[in-house]
């Protein structure tokens, strides 16, 4: 029975809709098992005949999109990255429209992966949508933001393909697309229109970025990136002191800023990988400050030991007690 399914999936015609609706019911319960089949045997027909599941997808309906997934073991996300990579927005839409659950974001989050380009009909669609320049952002946001303890390229993936033809999505595979360099796209925080579409909903955006990052290991920070994008936002317009309150802090957006007193007391609990992370924002927050104001906000000598690491003002060093200094030079020693 598997194996006839995939010898029929991995030899596509104008019967594989029928085949796919009338098994419908087994590829959801045993799609891991047929979708097996179909990689063994799909590996098998190379290099004489590659099975283009672009071309099997452009003539499924919408409604036979999850099921096929399931048999041919491929995510719907890596679907919608292709579709967007060939400007296939009939494939973009079913996509997203073939999921039982579906958000606002379904279709931003694989454009969010591509360089911006207008002139494409997924781009010009998608901008048609109610809030679509702040979704957009903020799914940018999102992207340059996951490769903070990765390898950046600009917040983008994938390059759109060319008119060659090739084939970009097989069974079982992640996503076969061109990768992105760093020179490939512009960052959204470089972008001429950054500032205005950032303060048109400055909270979200801040959230966006700014909320800790949530990694099991001590990854290394790209901390000149982030004092990039911090600047780039506080050159926009938004203030370090709602950067903390919404960001380390994690305060709703309808709360009163932090006190000087409960920034640096998130400090105490912070690891150090966020450490890294929010030491931009904490050095130009702390900056409003004169040393003797943050000293006598800290609740303990670590915080001020923390304070020094993140800024690196050795003007707290100075203006510390014994206690205070002794915790700093702890910090240069590395103890």
């Amino acid at each position: 029975m598997y194996f006839a399914m995939a010898v029929a999936l991995c030899n596509p015609s104008e019967n594989t809709s029928f085949l796919i609706s009338r098994y419908r019911r087994q590829l959801e319960s045993d799609g891991y098992y047929i979708s097996n089949e179909v990689m063994a045997y799909s590996k098998l027909m190379e290099p004489k005949q590659s099975l283009d599941l672009m071309g099997v997808f452009r003539k499924l309906p919408k409604d036979l999109y999850v099921p096929a997934a399931r048999g041919y073991r491929i995510d719907i996300g890596c679907l919608l990255a292709n579709a967007v990579a060939w400007d296939d927005l009939e494939v973009f839409n079913r996509g997203i429209e073939g999921q039982s659950q579906r958000s606002r974001g379904d279709g931003f989050i694989p454009l969010s992966s591509f360089p911006v380009d207008p002139s494409t009909a997924i781009h010009r669609h998608m901008m048609m949508q109610p809030q679509a320049e702040q979704d957009f952002l903020y799914h940018r946001l999102e992207a340059i933001r996951d490769q903070i303890t990765e390898g950046y390229t600009s917040g983008v993936l994938y390059l759109r393909c060319s008119g060659d033809e090739c084939i970009t999505l097989k069974p079982g595979h992640p996503v076969l697309l061109d990768r992105a360099r760093k020179a490939d796209a512009v960052p959204v925080h470089k972008e001429p229109s950054f500032a205005k579409f950032l303060m048109a909903d400055p909270d979200r955006h801040i959230k966006a970025f700014f909320r800790p990052l949530n990694i099991l290991s001590i990854d290394e920070v790209n901390q000149e990136l982030v004092a990039e994008i911090t600047q780039a936002f506080i050159t926009a317009g938004a203030s370090p002191v709602k950067l903390i309150t919404l960001g380390p802090c994690g305060w709703n957006e309808d709360m009163p800023s932090v006190s000087l007193f409960e920034a640096l007391n998130a400090l105490e609990n912070m690891v150090e990988h966020n450490q890294k992370f929010f030491s931009a924002a904490y050095t130009a927050y702390l900056s409003d400050f004169t040393p003797r104001e943050i000293l006598a906000e800290c609740a303990k000598p670590e915080i001020a030991r923390i304070a020094y690491r993140m800024t690196g003002n050795k003007a707290l060093l100075q203006a510390g007690d014994d206690n205070v200094r002794a915790a700093i030079m702890g910090a240069d020693l590395g103890l």
